[in-house]
């Protein structure tokens, strides 16, 4: 009897996402002007953000690398938290700039793990990474694996790297890839992994349906400080992602900003408040103004979409005052795309 009110249950609970998925798709398609529009493909590859995308990637890692290793890394074990600094690598970053570097047990024997992040295509990175490898062999002694993990769909060269002279192989360099893009994330729903749940927009077969059902775990899973981290996360990796189509992100995205209410959690969120007071650190040095300008338009980077940014590159260039600065500081956390643009064209010099 037991088992068959949880096979009920469960099946309603199925029936209840696709009926919210399918409700979000009609409601959908009647608005003439969508709130909070997302930029295409197309659109991404004129604006990409490295350095965004790498520090979401790293900070998702250094929360969650104890359960995300031994599942992109079968048979690895992380070797005590993240936070441990007896059993994590102290790297020197006059010398070496890996990524992350881990202590970890792979096939039962100690090894150094150097997983590298890599959101584009780069032609140099097998001598990078070669060179991090070296390095962190000479420094601790022990056997070094090295892998490029991929989030994004880009060109990727297959190991192994040789260096030959003629016919005589000097070197033989057989890093791990992995590409998010080529892991289900059916699976990965399926079983709860939720480490791994940020990662799913960039993940195969990543449908609407399936991304709302993480989102609800993550909301009944997550302290409210941390749901707003994993669902900027989440957010940030959405945008650039080329798995999903157009619809099911705007799917995904109208259910995080009128179900969630996304908007709110940016206003307590650590990565846009480390904006903010970047800009007002750099402000007392290179000029207040000037500060301030870069900190509102990396929030409307993360924030809105490429028609605004444009917008407010272009407004931003003649607001001179210091308090309408601020005011704009806290329209860019606070408001919807509209209520920014508003701003915005308030601001703009009269033609």
């Amino acid at each position: 009897m037991q088992s068959t009110l949880d096979a009920l249950n469960s099946s309603f609970k199925q029936n209840m996402i696709v009926f919210k998925y399918n409700q979000c798709y009609t409601h959908s398609s009647r608005l003439e002007e969508r709130k909070y529009p997302l930029k295409d493909n197309t659109q991404a590859k004129s604006l990409k953000q490295p350095q965004l995308y790498d520090t979401t990637l790293k900070a998702l890692f250094g929360d969650e690398a104890t359960q995300i290793i031994p599942y992109l890394l079968p048979g690895a074990e992380l070797l005590g938290e993240p936070s441990d600094e007896e059993r994590n690598i102290e790297i020197d970053r006059s010398t070496l700039k890996a990524d992350l570097v881990y202590r970890i047990r792979y096939k039962g024997e100690l090894v150094i793990l150097n997983p590298e992040l890599q959101t584009d295509a780069d032609t140099d990175m097998e001598y990078r990474l070669l060179e991090y490898h070296a390095g962190l062999r000479a420094k601790h002694k022990l056997p070094v694996l090295s892998a490029i993990i991929y989030p994004f769909k880009c060109s990727v060269q297959q190991p192994p790297y040789e260096e030959k002279c003629g016919d005589e192989l000097f070197l033989a360099f057989h890093p791990k890839v992995i590409c998010l893009w080529e892991l289900d994330a059916e699976p990965v729903v399926k079983n709860h992994i939720m480490c791994l749940y940020t990662l799913l927009p960039a993940m195969k077969g990543a449908r609407a349906v399936l991304l709302l059902q993480a989102l609800e775990e993550m909301v009944r899973h997550y302290s409210r400080r941390q749901l707003g981290e994993y669902l900027s996360r989440f957010y940030i990796i959405m945008r650039r992602a080329k798995t999903m189509s157009d619809e099911d992100k705007r799917v995904v995205e109208e259910e995080l900003f009128v179900q969630y209410r996304y908007d709110e959690f940016l206003k307590d969120n650590p990565a846009i408040q480390k904006l903010i007071t970047e800009g007002k650190t750099e402000g007392k040095i290179e000029g207040k103004i000037e500060g301030i300008r870069d900190a509102v338009l990396r929030i409307v980077n993360i924030r809105f979409s490429d028609p605004l940014i444009g917008l407010a590159k272009q407004a931003l260039s003649h607001i001179q005052d210091i308090d309408t600065l601020y005011q704009l500081e806290d329209v860019a956390i606070k408001s919807d795309e509209q209520g920014v643009r508003a701003f915005l064209t308030r601001h703009l010099p009269s033609q």
